[in-house]
């Protein structure tokens, strides 16, 4: 056993290529202190924890069928939204994970909406599944509030594959914005 104190300078632990071992009394050794050395093991198991990646939606959208949400800052070129513009719609995920929750605010009140999510591979026309997720019916009859819908059935996905988000909706919404917090698995 060694027992090592240094004043000042460098401590270098040379092990020649033999592990180096942290332990507190024989057993096993846990930081408490800022000052306190990690092991690569605590690291691992306590660093971390869920990753979050957030998204921009930006849409104008004068008609009162469903909602095709544009993913990041995209221009839609037209006063539509359509489950076959590929460059606005259609998001290619790069990751695994999960839809978690999406906040919106709309310029008018498009009424009771439901948040929903295809998923999969493109098909002919750029088809995809039916609907997997609901992110709950919301009543969005006030505008310019946030409305938040919470995604928590059917809303897992692998990468690779297309996802396409859309809003069942009662009444025209005009401008809307959204932010969708994604879980990175």
């Amino acid at each position: 056993n060694l027992n090592l104190t240094a004043d000042n300078g460098d401590v270098v632990i040379d092990a020649g290529g033999a592990n180096i071992t942290l332990q507190d009394d024989g057993g096993e050794y846990t930081p408490s202190a800022d000052s306190d050395a990690a092991t690569k093991k605590y690291v691992d198991d306590n660093a971390g924890g869920t990753m979050h990646h957030y998204m921009q939606h930006q849409w104008y959208n004068t008609g009162t069928a469903d909602y095709y949400i544009p993913f990041g800052a995209s221009t839609v070129e037209s006063p539509a939204t359509s489950s076959t513009l590929y460059d606005d719609t259609f998001w290619i995920a790069p990751f695994s994970g999960k839809l978690i929750k999406a906040y919106m605010l709309f310029d008018s009140a498009p009424g009771v909406c439901d948040f929903k999510m295809r998923q999969g591979t493109t098909g002919a026309n750029g088809s995809l599944r039916a609907s997997l997720m609901s992110g709950g019916t919301v009543d969005a009859s006030s505008a310019g509030a946030v409305y938040t819908f919470t995604c928590d059935q059917n809303n897992t996905f692998n990468a690779g594959e297309v996802i396409n988000l859309y809003l069942d909706i009662t009444a025209k919404a005009d401008q809307g914005l959204a932010t969708t917090v994604w879980e990175i698995d």
